[in-house]
């Protein structure tokens, strides 16, 4: 399926780890089923090898052939370091640095779950097929056009819930870290409204990254906002149904999530 491109340029920035042992475990090629799915979303895509000291040419130019047969229209790859802080690492040197230079929108995603699917793998893979669909599928893709977007809002995702227990200043997340930001937007933003950028301490300072930057009204999502930490490696079913509640919509994201996981479960 080739999906129509509108309004704004859109690129993927994806952190892919390697780990050292081929084959690769868990969730991997789920990822791929849904990449495979929205592959011509995007104008460009920038993928992050990460590999630990010991992981192999080998397996390293596997990861690549397995991106380039997605089908994505220009990819770069960027070979990097599987440091403690993961995919906020190059978040935050890639993205975050580089603001006022990236045209368009991104989507920032990584490889969840890729060498293991936890100790309960269905929800899971619910979380991580449901990142995909409700962030890019076309149904929702209006929502992003971000020529047309609302002009203050400079972040887009799903599970988006607030806590007083979140480490960072304005108490929410997109559980998960897959979202789209604006980043010329956001910079504009971030230098007119006086805020400071903080550092990459932590693995998940990616995802505390748009409750860090910008108070919640500028960060938006299609979906009902929870008011409390969902747990969604033990509820993700649950926590789907009861924030998208639409019969027609929740039918259409099953079917495809079966056609995703068919033949790797």
């Amino acid at each position: 399926m080739i999906l129509k491109r509108s309004g704004e340029k859109k690129t993927l920035y994806y952190y892919l780890w390697v780990p050292s042992k081929l084959p690769f475990a868990g969730a991997l090629e789920i990822h791929k089923a849904c990449l495979k799915e929205y592959h011509s979303l995007f104008d460009d895509a920038v993928i992050f090898i990460a590999v630990d000291d010991d992981t192999s040419d080998i397996s390293i130019k596997t990861a690549e052939l397995t991106f380039l047969e997605l089908g994505f229209s220009n990819i770069r790859f960027k070979v990097v370091k599987n440091v403690r802080s993961r995919e906020a690492e190059y978040f935050f040197s890639d993205i975050v640095s580089e603001l006022a230079n990236i045209d368009g929108a991104v989507f920032f995603a990584h490889s969840k779950a890729v060498t293991n699917l936890g100790h309960n793998p269905n929800s899971i893979i619910d979380w991580i097929c449901s990142m995909y669909y409700f962030n890019l599928d076309p149904r929702f893709q209006d929502s992003v056009d971000w020529s047309m977007f609302y002009a203050d809002q400079v972040f887009h995702g799903i599970f988006k819930f607030h806590d007083n227990n979140i480490f960072n200043k304005y108490k929410y997340i997109y559980a998960g870290t897959f979202f789209w930001l604006h980043p010329k937007k956001l910079n504009q933003f971030i230098s007119s409204l006086g805020q400071s950028i903080p550092d990459c301490v932590y693995a998940n300072s990616a995802e505390n990254f748009p409750g860090n930057v910008m108070p919640s009204y500028f960060a938006h999502t299609d979906f009902k906002e929870l008011d409390h930490d969902p747990n969604l490696y033990d509820n993700a079913s649950r926590v789907i149904s009861d924030i998208v509640s639409n019969k027609e919509i929740m039918d259409e994201y099953n079917a495809k999530k079966y056609k995703w996981i068919q033949g790797i479960l």
